[in-house]
């Protein structure tokens, strides 16, 4: 039998104590890795429910620190709705952790299943991913039957610039509690012109007769492709019959419709399909020179007054373009230089003849001054447009405005008698018997020989330099003893304000923070516009860029990107979610309002 010596048996127990060693540092470590590094659990509750309730999912961050609010996919057949997070503490079987926990509500339209899959996300340079849950959904009230939202449009293929008339139709059995006053519509390559009465009505859908409220609305196409325009949505309130009713002696369908017995309010969100439009440009081949963009059907007429001017007086210069198309960035072409005349900046209005103004007159007028004297008539470019009902350019021919210019010199007397070619001049005498007067003291050229002291310029100057001074010393003490000017420190800190609701908007933007940016973007634009209206703030709606903004020079691109964020605070009172891009677009919109405004100012 092979025995060890005592030197071979320590060397193998000093082996076998350094693997038991390096274990149990290996196990130490590979926990304190553990309870160090972060991770991401997702927690559903509940996970059964009936359709049209809501359950809540909780993204927990366990020792993360503070982690933004991460955007969550669309998941089919359900809405999720971010509600805010929460920071705490918390003592369970795994030990004590530090946990930032986001909140988002989801609510099914329909029973059956819902996949809700894992959400992966880098944090501090870990990628952490939760595990997949499922939420059941039982056969609840089923949202279908008591009504839809659809939207409506007249074209699925449409050309760039070109108004389109939509509508966003809830259909509905029974009437809600209440309803928002204005669905949200999602855009994307469209902008909302104007917005028209709220219709109601009935309509019958297959065999089902339906009470239908329509919002009507103008929209123009700002970009070309295959566009998406919608889902809609639109909150409301409904009196919905509890599951579980307890029946009682007043168990009467009638009592209970009445005063409201064994129901609950409920905030319904009804969503819309989204629909696609295919928007093109103009094409290229045919183009005229004198197209800018506009699409439509239009006449044009022109008036010159007065007829009959002379070199650098004013002519005014009245155009009249009917029709229908977009009238908002509609304009006539521009006066070719070097035509004679200097022209002036003129100015433009719309007056609608329907609620949408998809149809109307605008009006411009436009100041030329005749430089030269030849001037015989003023003649102005064609106006071209597209046509998408024809699919060509039309051009509208402007007649020939006729103008009288006249010479600016005045004519001066010529001598008496005349200068033949090449010769000297001519006087023809006069009688002198009848033009004879004997020179009298009058007729004699005199100054005195001595003038007064007191009649020197200098003496009366000298005389008044007290007064002057006295009142100069009068006026500057008054002025160092002024009150303040109230106004102007008022305009200060107005000016303060503005700036102040800006840097907020922006901050809020790159954080993220709808709710903020909404709040702060509805300030800016109240503070900003009563501003340079010289108006209270408060008071200020998106009509003052058809009445005052637009009347007094403001760009047409300019009065597009306000009305775009006005819409955005009126949709933001019943939503107030948006992504980083929608932010990040409508804080581009504002930036550019805010420089355009702060130059139009100080022109003005």
């Amino acid at each position: 039998m092979h025995s060890f010596s005592f030197r071979q048996r320590r060397i193998h127990a000093a082996i076998r104590h350094a693997w038991l060693w390096i274990g149990l540092a290996g196990w130490l470590g590979f926990g304190l890795l553990a309870a160090v590094a972060g991770s991401l659990v997702a927690r559903l509750e509940p996970d059964s429910i009936a359709a049209g309730d809501t359950a809540t999912l909780q993204l927990i961050f366990k020792d993360c620190g503070r982690v933004d609010a991460p955007q969550l996919p669309p998941i089919p057949g359900c809405r999720i709705q971010y509600v805010g997070a929460s920071e705490q503490y918390v003592v369970g079987t795994e030990g004590t952790f530090r946990a930032t926990i986001h909140n988002y509500t989801l609510q099914p339209a329909a029973a059956g299943v819902i996949e809700i899959p894992g959400y992966s996300m880098e944090v501090e340079g870990q990628k952490l991913t939760s595990q997949p849950l499922k939420l059941t959904v039982g056969k609840g009230f089923d949202q279908a039957e008591i009504g839809f939202l659809k939207v409506v449009l007249e074209k699925s293929e449409a050309y760039l610039g070109e108004t389109l008339p939509a509508e966003v139709r809830f259909y509905f059995k029974s009437a809600p509690l209440d309803v928002q006053p204005l669905p949200t519509l999602k855009l994307d390559g469209f902008v909302i012109n104007r917005q028209g009465e709220r219709r109601q009505g009935n309509e019958r859908v297959g065999n089902e007769l339906y009470s239908v409220v329509a919002w009507r609305m103008a929209l123009t196409a700002v970009k070309t492709g295959d566009l998406a325009l919608g889902p809609a949505e639109l909150e409301t309130i409904y009196n919905v019959q509890s599951r579980t009713r307890r029946r009682g002696a007043f168990d009467d369908p009638l009592f209970d419709r009445v005063f409201g017995g064994g129901g609950e309010r409920r905030k319904l969100t009804f969503t819309s399909e989204t629909n696609r439009i295919r928007i093109i440009a103009p094409p290229r081949e045919g183009r005229p020179a004198s197209f800018n963009g506009a699409v439509g059907q239009f006449q044009i007429a022109m008036t010159a007054t007065p007829a009959r001017v002379a070199v650098g007086d004013p002519v005014t210069v009245r155009g009249k373009i009917t029709g229908r198309g977009g009238f908002d960035a509609l304009k006539v072409p521009d006066f070719p230089a070097g035509s004679g005349f200097q022209v002036y900046a003129g100015s433009n209005h719309f007056e609608p003849s329907d609620d949408l103004g998809l149809t109307g007159t605008k009006t411009f007028e436009q100041i030329l001054v005749p430089e030269r004297g030849e001037l015989k008539s003023i003649d102005w470019p064609a106006f071209s447009y597209w046509n998408p009902d024809t699919r060509r350019y039309e051009s509208a021919t402007i007649p020939s405005m006729a103008l009288d210019v006249r010479g600016a010199a005045v004519a001066q007397a010529a001598p008496t008698g005349s200068i033949p070619a090449g010769g000297a001049a001519t006087v023809v005498p006069t009688n002198p018997a009848s033009d004879f007067r004997p020179p009298t003291l009058r007729d004699t050229p005199h100054r005195p020989l001595l003038r007064p002291v007191v009649d020197s310029p200098w003496f009366l100057g000298l005389v008044a330099l007290p007064g002057v001074v006295w009142a100069f010393l009068a006026g500057f003490l008054r002025w160092q003893a002024r009150p303040r000017d109230v106004s102007r420190q008022l305009r200060e800190q107005r000016t303060q304000r503005v700036e102040e609701a800006f840097q907020r908007l922006v901050r809020a933007s790159r954080s993220g923070a709808s709710a903020e940016f909404f709040a702060s973007l509805n300030q800016w634009l109240q503070l900003r516009l009563s501003t340079a209206l010289e108006r209270p703030s408060g008071s200020i709606t998106s009509e003052v860029i058809h009445t005052q903004l637009r009347p007094r020079g403001l760009p047409d691109a300019t009065a597009s990107q306000l009305e775009r964020l006005f819409v955005a605070v009126d949709q933001a009172r019943y939503s107030v979610d948006a992504n980083a891009a929608r932010l990040e677009s409508l804080q581009a919109d504002a930036e550019a309002v805010e420089a355009v405004l702060r130059a139009w100012k100080e022109n003005r």
